[in-house]
């Protein structure tokens, strides 16, 4: 073994403080890395096999193939498997409550199909011929229809058919039209059913609802089996693909496909969109593209925090034995050597301490995902065994590659520094220490705002300045990436706002005439012991909001046209709410509802909030400048005059951008109000008749939509009911398990940017102890000695707030105009968070600076002031 590497190991014994020191910063980071990247590897597997239960394990579905054709996809390089199906149609359900699915549809599924599509059976097992049929349970549940495992049914086959001279077949994505008006063709409204046959089938078994049949589809999905080996070359299919290894070309490998078996890419293909997503495949270039710079920022933030942290650590250790280096110098060291001391440190440190880093990454992890997987299992409904431990070989991998590059990284500079130190600057600390009569030269008005102890302390950053700056870097660094990463949250809030459809309700029930009998049986429902919150609703869209260029924001002017001299008008649609539902709303955003259900004077509450998609970048934010207090002009248009047929007025009472229960965020084209129910009621009132809209509904929240529904339909009057309690679930579970990251995120951040801090200044004061006990030698005392590290930290805190706070505004800026491309949110400041940050940052630096100062105060002047630096 070389001397270089003898004296290293014996260094670094000989300086275990330090040693000690730099292996905690490279365990943390090693940690840190490693559990961000396992978190993000089980949160992809979170979301994929949840993708996977909702809608089913394939990537692609072309439809209407041949099966002269289905061998060509078989053979398809880049296809793993092929799954086939047909849908058979729909059946007539005798007996059926739900006036809204009187049909059972009919899927016929191959043997491989089962291991491609979702299918929770309850009882009984999978169909083994085409003459067995597997049912939906909810069939009972929702349609009130009781069929046993082992019964036989005989259908009515047909199709549906929309009515009128240009009628079209009508599937699953189309709602029930209910019956035509009269028997002739003619009739415009409503649909046929169009009997083909009947078919017999055997019931072997009862499954739950398909998480992918739509809420408001007309038939009950029900599975028989596809034997494709009875099927003609003639016969089409529809083929459900799984690729081997998906990735960006999959897109353009499926379409060539297609082409190839004579069918239309845009006519015939389907992606499953969200496994796709969470295999990190993407359609739209401008989402994609997004994605790729928030995770290369993530990256960033992590390595730049790592290597500050370990850094310092070289650093510190190369500061402590500069003088060991000058006199290794002074015997022959080269350059060389000494360079190579350090990256020897840095190779023993990496060599046993990244392996315990990681491990302890995927431990700390592992628990901590063991932790909230109750919590999140009490609220999240998953169809999935929710959130589970997933360590991929790649993610360790690059974990343990940035890792080693950050100790690299860090090691360098020192190593430079470490190979020009010479044995006359080490014995002089020439290199450490400035000190001229201008270098040390301060204001008068330093003295005399903050005295002598105020002024030492200046003179102390100023004759060190390289240890001075260090400190001001380490600290302005942990500054911007905790704000850095503080901006997530924020952004991750707006952009969930401009992306997504709200649900917040689970079921909603409606009648299309307002009566007493229908109000009563609202009233019923509402008082279920299923429902946790409801609102009874209605809406009127008929009319327009006049508004001038003042009332009317930026964003709102971009997207929406001028109809003459700078008047707008945007669809009004003004809801009314019962008054218990009207009245929670109100308060819970700090409102008084009394004075907003006055009729004689209507006033209502504006939702000031819009999203849209313009051109492919999502669009969020105020349509509206206009202030409680306020007054908005309503009016019609007369057709046929051009002139007003009605017209009114309302106040706004409040002015929000949040959602109460079964409103969602509309496009800047329509602009909301919510009024108290008697408001509305007296407000249709005045409007012509034919302009009144008698349609009820009710939004409910609930603890069982299933059983919320078998309920509603026992009752004698049955409104129409549609339960997406599935997709709002679904939204839910996504939006809190990137929450649940982000927070994890900015924690671990957060505690590496405080291990950095502290690290630095300990070991700045340590650094110290001789210039203390010379100080203390010449008389200063203990609450003087304290006033001078109070001044001190106050003028690190304020240096690094000078430099940190805008290179922070500055990457925030820069982070929303990555996002601007898909979406456009304007600029989210998180000004609590940066109001956080400053009390946090002077907290740290003076408990930091008086808890390493502490054992200065009472060392003994004498062994400080012989003994080494540390």
């Amino acid at each position: 073994m070389s001397i270089i590497g003898k004296f290293t190991r014996r260094s670094m014994k000989s300086h275990r403080k330090w040693t000690v020191v730099t292996i905690i910063g490279v365990v943390i980071s090693t940690a840190m890395i490693t559990a961000v990247s396992s978190f993000a590897s089980s949160f992809f597997d979170l979301l994929s096999r949840e993708a996977i239960a909702d809608n089913g394990n394939w990537h692609a579905i072309i439809s209407s193939v041949k099966m002269s054709e289905v061998p060509t996809l078989e053979k398809a390089s880049f296809v793993g498997s092929v799954s086939l199906s047909r849908d058979l149609g729909y059946a007539l359900l005798t007996g059926s409550q739900n006036k809204n699915k009187p049909y059972l549809f009919i899927k016929q599924y191959d043997q491989q199909s089962t291991k491609s599509y979702p299918v929770k059976l309850v009882e009984g097992r999978m169909p083994k011929n085409a003459h067995e049929i597997v049912l939906s349970q909810h069939i009972q549940t929702n349609g009130g229809v009781k069929i046993h495992v082992g019964e036989t049914l005989t259908l009515q086959m047909g199709r549906r058919q929309s009515a009128g001279d240009n009628s079209s077949e009508l599937g699953q994505e189309t709602p029930y039209q209910g019956k035509p008006s009269t028997d002739s063709k003619d009739d415009a409204s409503g649909e046929r059913f169009e009997a083909t046959g009947t078919q017999t089938f055997t019931v072997v078994g009862i499954m739950e609802r398909p998480s992918y049949e739509p809420t408001w589809a007309p038939g009950y999905t029900a599975f028989t089996y596809l034997d494709a080996a009875a099927l003609s070359p003639v016969d089409t299919v529809n083929a459900a693909l799984l690729v081997k290894r998906p990735g960006h070309s999959i897109y353009a490998d499926v379409d060539a496909l297609t082409k190839k078996v004579g069918l239309s890419p845009q006519d015939n293909v389907k992606y499953n969109s969200e496994l796709l997503r969470y295999s990190g495949v993407f359609a739209a270039d401008n989402t994609q593209n997004t994605l790729y710079e928030f995770m290369a920022i993530i990256i960033a933030i992590i390595a730049i925090a790592s290597i500050s942290l370990i850094y310092n650590a070289f650093a510190i250790s190369v500061s402590e034995r500069t003088r060991q280096l000058g006199m290794l110098a002074s015997v022959g060291a080269t350059r060389a050597q000494k360079r190579r001391s350090v990256y020897l440190e840095g190779f023993y440190i990496g060599l046993f301490v990244i392996p315990l880093g990681v491990l302890a990454g995927i431990a700390g992890i592992g628990i901590t995902l063991a932790a909230i997987r109750p919590l999140m299992a009490s609220f999240m409904n998953l169809n999935t065994d929710g959130l589970r431990l997933c360590v991929s070989p790649d993610s360790i991998a690059a974990a343990v590659l940035l890792a080693v590059l950050t100790i690299f990284i860090s090691a360098w500079l020192p190593a430079r520094r470490a190979s020009r130190i010479m044995p006359i600057d080490a014995i002089r600390q020439s290199k450490e220490v400035k000190l001229s009569a201008r270098t040390v030269k301060t204001s008068r008005l330093t003295r005399c705002f903050f005295g002598f102890e105020g002024e030492l302390a200046l003179k102390n950053l100023k004759r060190s300045r390289r240890k001075y700056r260090a400190t001001v870097v380490s600290l302005v660094v942990s500054l911007v990436l905790f704000l850095t990463a503080s901006y997530y949250p924020a952004f991750t809030k707006a952009t969930s706002n401009a992306t997504e459809d709200v649900k917040n309700f689970d079921v909603v029930a409606s009648f299309s005439e307002r009566d007493p009998q229908t109000q009563q049986t609202l009233q019923t429902i509402a008082g279920f012991d299923t429902v946790t919150q409801s609102a009874r609703t209605q809406f009127n869209s008929s009319g327009v909001f006049a508004l001038d260029t003042a009332q009317t924001s930026d964003t709102f002017r971009k997207l929406v046209k001028s109809q003459s001299k700078g008047v707008y008008r945007p669809s009004a649609v003004v809801y009314s709410y019962d008054r218990a539902a009207f009245e929670a709303f109100a308060k819970s955003i700090g409102v008084d509802p009394a004075p907003l259900e006055n009729t004689a004077n209507p006033s209502g509450i504006l939702i000031n909030a819009a999203r849209e998609n313009s051109g492919g970048v999502y669009v969020s934010g105020e349509e509206l400048t206009v202030k409680a207090g306020d007054t908005l002009h309503y009016e019609i248009q007369n057709e046929t005059a051009k002139s007003k047929a009605f017209s009114s007025s309302f106040a706004v009472g409040a002015v929000t951008d949040a959602l109460p229960i079964g409103i969602a965020r509309l496009s800047f084209s329509n602009v909301q109000l919510v009024v108290c129910e008697n408001v509305f009621d007296a407000f249709q009132a005045k409007m012509p008749e034919g302009l009144r809209n008698e349609a009820m509904m009710m939004y409910l929240k609930t603890t069982d939509g299933t059983k919320l529904e078998s309920q509603i339909r026992e009752l004698p009057t049955q409104p129409s009911v549609y339960n997406i309690a599935t997709v709002a679930r679904s939204e839910r579970n996504i939006n809190l398990v990137f929450e649940i990251f982000i927070f994890g995120f900015i924690t671990l951040i957060s505690l590496i940017c405080i291990a950095n801090m502290f690290n630095t200044i300990t070991t700045n004061i340590a650094l110290r102890r001789r210039e203390f006990a010379m100080l203390r030698s010449v008389g200063m005392t203990p609450r003087g000695f304290g006033r001078m590290i109070r001044y001190e930290s106050m003028l690190y805190g304020l240096n690094a707030l000078l430099w940190g706070l805008p290179i922070s505004f500055g990457i925030g800026l820069l982070l929303n105009n990555f996002a601007s491309s898909t979406i456009s949110t304007g600029f989210v400041f998180p000004w609590k968070n940066y109001l956080a940050a400053v009390v946090l940052l002077f907290l740290i630096v003076t408990v930091t600076m008086l808890y390493a100062s502490a054992k200065s105060k009472y060392e003994n002047i004498v062994d400080a002031l012989t003994g080494e630096d540390l």
